[in-house]
């Protein structure tokens, strides 16, 4: 990482330190020297495109997205979790045995109403984790060879939660409201998310909500 050091801008959150490098073609958040990349709604856009012929990964891609899971809850996740009726999606055992609800936005209610997941066996997307990591690079490096989307780095599983949880924020959601539905522990955790300077703007042109059902 040293030769990137002059591209670096430092910001403290408490004790939390956060990098942000940013260059031409990409912005890669290093927090805590874990990753956090987030996309452009018009890339997020290209990869559901493309996945468009894999039902499994893009219903999985649109759990991350759209409900801001983790990829172990959105592999684990059945039909008796969603309420079609009320729009929730109940998150059982998430990170750290923990619980929570999480609004059925309409984008993912669409989605999942094509699927007739009541007809659905458990879980819902009998998927292996590597298996789903392999899909995802696959579906990116076909973006990438058609020269659909930005060229990101370290393009991951949990990418697509990221930039749904940035793009709530910039609605704006309220913190804790985001923190309730991303199930942080610690609302220092989001926070480190609204960290995002001018030059940062994010086109929210295709919001993963419908803002006028939050």
């Amino acid at each position: 990482m040293y030769f990137f050091w002059n591209l670096v801008n430092k910001y403290y959150i408490n004790d939390l330190k956060i990098y942000k490098i940013s260059t031409q073609n990409y912005i890669w958040w290093i927090m805590n020297k874990n990753h956090v990349l987030y996309l452009k709604n018009a890339d997020v856009q290209e990869l559901f495109i493309q996945a468009s012929k894999r039902p499994k990964i893009k219903t999985l891609m649109y759990l991350q997205y759209y409900a801001g899971l983790r990829i172990s809850e959105a592999l684990a996740i059945t039909p008796n979790d969603f309420d079609l009726d009320d729009r929730f999606i109940k998150v059982v055992n998430g990170k750290g045995n923990k619980d929570r609800v999480i609004p059925l936005f309409p984008r993912l209610a669409e989605h999942l109403a094509g699927l007739d997941i009541a007809s659905r066996r458990k879980p819902l997307i009998k998927m292996g984790r590597s298996n789903a990591i392999k899909r995802y690079k696959d579906i990116y490096q076909e973006c990438l060879d058609n020269q659909k989307i930005t060229k990101y780095i370290n393009l991951g599983t949990h990418t697509l939660r990221h930039s749904a949880i940035i793009h709530w924020l910039n609605i704006p959601l309220p913190v804790n409201r985001v923190q309730s539905y991303a199930g942080h522990s610690s609302i220092q955790t989001t926070q480190a998310y609204t960290r995002l300077t001018p030059e940062d703007a994010i086109d929210l042109s295709g919001i993963p909500v419908d803002t006028s059902e939050i």
